[in-house]
This record gives structure tokens, C-alpha cells and sequence, in this order.
């Protein structure tokens, strides 16, 4: 039955991404942060809809009426090198086939970035995507909390089968990014049940992190409270309302959450993070043998390759989007991707400072708010998780950039010349009034 719901939903979006490639891009977000197949058992598991809806808007977005240009502004330019650093590190990768595997799956989130780029270019299509965005990680963060109410944290939250956020820590840092995103709609909502909704779904979700037993996910959501509480105007009314989520929380958690929390204190005697020490170090010791290329994408997850730079321990993923990052593309590659967060991370602070005190772009002002907390908690969350590549974060880069345009085109206009009108697309000097008739005498 759910293959079949789904299946019928697919069809109408795509028929409607067949004249509207915007929508063809809000279903396309939907596949990719979702994966609402994955929570189906019949054909649509392994049917590829997510190439389904790409070719569709593709076609669409080529015989529409839509610009073909893609905006080259730094997010565009940081996105495009990365592709082409990451594609050459993989040309020249240790494990050529297991890279060229992860390549496929990475590439696919870049390529995503720049259509949503080239598409999503008004306020109206970008608050849309936001909602997306929220939606497909909520929907797992509200059953999340609720699963974890229901059995008392006996059971850990995971996410759908086969997907980027099926571990545990993967979608306790997907929902600490997708929290602010929640705030953010529900301050620019109108409608007081919606608001009610998503302060339901934010409390639920910091429910589910909780639940999902990551030790980094608690610490990013930690950090995230934290700044979220300095950003607030009301302090004192979100230091009650977030200690109303924790305090409860924490407290119906069993012994067994409280002792696996507690390792963050004690991490000496953990052999998790042991290995995780033994992953930073294979990743070291790549870039340091291949400083310009690294060793290629997902390397250390090849047993022969790990172990010839780390001899004697256990293979181990790279538990850092930093240290992933060095060892997949050398040092090169983490100054690439690391720019691509701090031109994420400055497009936010000039939404602030070109909204601020405009009543028109206050939208725009709680957003640029919002997102630097959804990048503080991916950065702080990612510390200990494979996560470089995650859709939602190019995602949130190509957003801002997004919103940023749309504040520098207002500010143009806005201090356009008064001696000058536009015709036909271009400036012209204004018509000169008329002179006045010489038989009028002068007063």
C-alpha cells in the first residue's frame, strides 16, 4: 500500500515538473534528503526516482521560458571547483573502483546544489524548498521523539533503511541543522496552529537527538541550544522552553543512555573513540604521503589500503567531515571544502546586515539568523561524523547565496539614480522638462 501512495504521488509531481521545473526540484529535494522509498517494501525500494525526476527537470528546465544562466556568484564557483577537485582525486584514487562508487553518490548532491541554484531564484520558490527541507528531516525527527517517549529510550531513533541518515549519529546531526530551520518558519508563519505545530516538531525533534544515543549529535545540540538561546530576543522565555525539552528528556533516558553520554568525559577507555582516533590518523598519514591529491573518496573503507598506514588496528571510517575530507582529497580538498562553509557562513552575515531595520526583508533577516546556527551545528557535529558530503549542507550554502541576491538586487534598485529611467532594458538619462514659454513674464 505505501509503494502504491507513493508511486501515484511521484506521478503527479512529475507530470506537474513537466511544465513547472521548480517543482521537478522541490520532488528532486524531497528523493534526496528523504528517501521515502526506503520506507516502502515493493518495487518502489529499489525503483531510481531520483533519476526519474532529474531527467524530467532537466528537460522541463530546458524547453521552459526559465533563465539557462547559472548565477556565478562564490557559492557557484566554490561548488564547481569542488567537483572538479574531488573528480580528479578520484582519477587518481588508491581504491579506483570503490572511489569511483562514492563519487557517483557525492556528485549527485553537487549537482543537485546547482540546479537548485539555477531554479530556485525567488523568495516564494526558496521558502518552498526550506518547507521541503524541513518536512523530509522532520517528519523522522517528530516520529523520532515520539518513538523515544514511547518506549522510555529503551530503543534507538535511526532513520530510513540505505540512506545517509540511517545511522543514528547521521540523522542526529540532520535534525540539530534542521531545528533552526523550524524556528525560522515558524516566526515568518502567519498561522497560529502552524506555529503550535512547529514548536510540537522542535521539541520533539531535540527529543529524538536524545534518543538516538549520539554522543555528537548531543554535544552539537548542546552547542546548538546554546547559541540558539544567544540569538534569541526573548532570553528567558527560551532558556524556560528549552530546558521544559531537556531537562525532561534527559531524565526519562535510561542508565545506559547516561552511561554512553558520559564516555564524552572518559573517552580514553572508549574503544569507539579510539578508533576514531586510528581514523584521523590513516588521514594524516595519506595527506601527508599524497599532499596534492590524497587518496581518493572513501579509501579508508578499503581493509588493504587502511592498513598500510595504520598496521595493527581495526579499519575505521572517518568519523570527521574534516579529517574525511583530507584523507579522501588532500589538503587542497579540505581548503575547498572548508571554503564552501565560509562562503555559506559570510553570505549569512550580509542577509543580516542587508535586511536589518527593512520591514520587507524581515524574512530574510530571522533566516540569516537561523542558518548560522544550522551551520554551527553541522560543523560542530561533524567533528566526529562522515558527513562532508551531505546534501543538506550544499544545500543551505546555495540558499543563503540564494537570499543574498535577492537583498543585493533590492539594494540596487533601491539607490538607482533618480535622474535616470529605465526603457527597453536599459538606462536612459530622464526627459528634461519643457521649457517655460518666454511671452510668460518673470515674477
Amino acid at each position: 500500500m505505501r509503494s502504491l501512495i507513493l508511486f501515484m504521488v511521484f506521478l503527479v509531481l512529475a507530470v506537474l515538473s513537466l511544465t513547472m521545473p521548480s517543482i521537478g526540484v522541490l520532488t528532486w529535494a524531497w528523493i534526496a534528503i528523504m528517501s521515502p522509498h526506503r520506507l516502502t517494501w515493493d518495487f518502489t525500494y529499489t525503483l531510481q526516482l531520483n533519476l526519474i525526476i532529474v531527467v524530467i527537470t532537466f528537460i522541463a528546465w530546458v524547453v521552459s521560458r526559465e533563465p539557462k544562466r547559472l548565477p556565478m556568484n562564490s557559492a557557484t564557483v566554490m561548488i564547481m571547483l569542488f567537483m572538479a577537485w574531488m573528480t580528479l582525486t578520484t582519477m587518481t584514487s588508491l581504491a579506483p573502483a570503490n572511489s569511483w562508487f562514492h563519487w557517483d553518490l557525492h556528485i549527485k548532491n553537487l549537482v543537485f546544489a546547482l540546479a537548485v541554484m539555477a531554479v530556485m531564484r525567488t523568495q516564494v520558490r526558496i521558502q518552498a524548498l526550506i518547507w521541503i527541507t524541513v518536512l523530509s528531516i522532520g517528519y523522522f525527527g517528530v516520529k523520532g521523539g515520539g518513538f523515544t517517549i514511547a518506549n522510555g529510550g529503551a530503543y534507538t531513533v535511526l532513520g530510513p533503511p540505505e540512506s545517509i541518515i540511517e545511522d543514528r549519529n547521521h540523522l542526529a546531526l540532520a535534525c540539530c541543522m534542521i531545528i533552526p530551520m523550524m524556528n525560522y518558519l515558524r516566526v515568518t508563519t502567519a498561522n497560529r496552529l502552524i506555529k503550535i505545530g512547529l514548536m510540537m516538531a522542535m521539541a520533539l525533534t531535540i527529543i529524538s537527538v536524545i534518543g538516538s544515543y549520539s554522543r555528537g549529535g548531543f554535544l552539537a545540540l548542546s552547542v546548538t541550544a546554546l547559541v540558539f538561546w544567544l540569538r534569541s530576543s526573548g532570553k528567558l522565555m527560551t532558556m524556560v522552553l528549552l530546558l521544559a525539552c531537556f531537562v525532561p528528556a534527559v531524565s526519562l533516558m535510561p542508565a545506559s543512555w547516561k552511561d554512553r553520554i558520559g564516555t564524552i568525559e572518559n573517552y580514553q577507555k572508549d574503544d569507539s573513540v579510539q578508533g576514531r582516533f586510528d581514523a584521523w590518523n590513516y588521514a594524516m598519514r595519506v595527506a601527508k604521503d599524497r599532499p596534492l591529491l590524497g587518496g581518493g573518496l572513501a579509501t579508508t573503507e578499503v581493509g588493504a589500503v587502511f592498513h598500510k598506514y595504520v598496521p595493527g588496528r581495526p579499519q575505521r571510517a572517518a568519523h570527521s567531515i574534516y579529517f574525511q575530507v583530507l584523507g579522501d582529497q588532500g589538503p587542497i580538498g579540505l581548503m575547498i571544502f572548508l571554503g564552501i562553509g565560509v562562503v555559506g557562513w559570510l553570505n549569512t552575515r550580509s542577509i543580516i546586515r542587508l535586511s536589518k531595520g527593512k520591514p520587507e526583508f524581515e524574512w530574510a533577516w530571522h533566516l540569516g539568523r537561523m542558518m548560522q546556527v544550522s551551520f554551527i551545528s553541522y560543523f560542530v557535529a561533524g567533528a566526529a561524523l562522515s558527513m562532508a558530503y551531505y546534501s543538506v549542507f550544499f544545500l543551505s550554502v546555495v540558499i543563503v547565496a540564494l537570499v543574498r541576491e535577492i537583498l543585493v538586487k533590492a539594494e540596487r534598485a533601491a539607490v538607482q539614480p533618480a535622474g535616470r529611467v529605465r526603457r527597453g532594458g536599459f538606462l536612459r538619462p530622464a526627459e528634461a522638462p519643457a521649457p517655460a514659454s518666454a511671452s510668460v513674464p518673470a515674477n
